[in-house]
């Protein structure tokens, strides 16, 4: 079997089988699963799979819902699964996320937070997340000192996205993209400062063919 159709064989698998979460809280509620990475068992001609014992569970955080990018993101999360598992780490990923409606960017946050929580049992706990998603776990990674890394794929910085110009502040889409409100409210938190509050490893992902997120997003996290 070719490598990129046994990462999708293996990613159903963990959807099959992966353990059950379902989180609430007064941000609102989430329902997925967490899966084991797996490794040959050595049984039948060395084909036979089977749980392997990981010491980290990473959270790819969901998505905001009915922010423009999302469909786009979901790819790009299942990937993120995909290749997390495949390094040896069990992944949470939640088929849903329904926040209510007071529900603001400190409330995304909470619930990353809440989520991960309960999904990492005795493991030590990692964050990762895509666009948006990203930009909030970097908020959330203050309350987690022990984190074991922070992935932050193809994510904006709130403060950089949200920075108003005199050829743009009067843009309506400040006021009509989702996208843009969600990152108004995350640039309150401050997530590039949120980085730098406890000492972790930070892996930035971007894409040369990415024609949404510019490289300075990519830059302001690094420095």
């Amino acid at each position: 079997m070719a490598a990129a159709e046994r990462l999708v064989e293996d990613w159903r698998r963990a959807e099959r089988e992966g353990r059950r979460v379902a989180v609430s809280g007064r941000w609102g509620t989430a329902e997925g699963f967490v899966a084991a990475p797996t490794r040959a068992s050595g049984g039948w001609l060395g084909g036979g799979r089977r749980d392997a014992d990981a010491e980290c569970t990473v959270l790819v955080a969901p998505q905001w819902p009915g922010l423009e990018d999302v469909p786009a993101c979901t790819d790009v999360d299942r990937a993120l699964c995909a290749a997390l598992l495949r390094a040896g780490h069990a992944v949470a990923h939640m088929r849903s996320f329904a926040p209510t409606a007071s529900c603001d960017a400190g409330g995304y946050a909470e619930a990353i937070s809440d989520i991960l929580g309960a999904a990492c049992g005795g493991t030590r706990p990692a964050l990762a997340g895509a666009w948006l998603a990203g930009t909030a776990c970097a908020a959330a990674s203050t309350n987690h000192e022990g984190l074991a890394f922070l992935c932050l794929v193809s994510a904006p910085s709130a403060e950089v996205l949200t920075r108003r110009t005199p050829e743009n502040e009067d843009d309506p889409a400040w006021v009509e993209s989702p996208s843009l409100r969600l990152a108004d409210g995350l640039a309150a938190l401050s997530p590039l400062e949120a980085v730098t509050v406890h000492d972790r490893p930070v892996l930035l992902v971007g894409g040369a063919a990415d024609r949404l997120l510019p490289a300075t997003h990519l830059e302001s996290w690094r420095a």
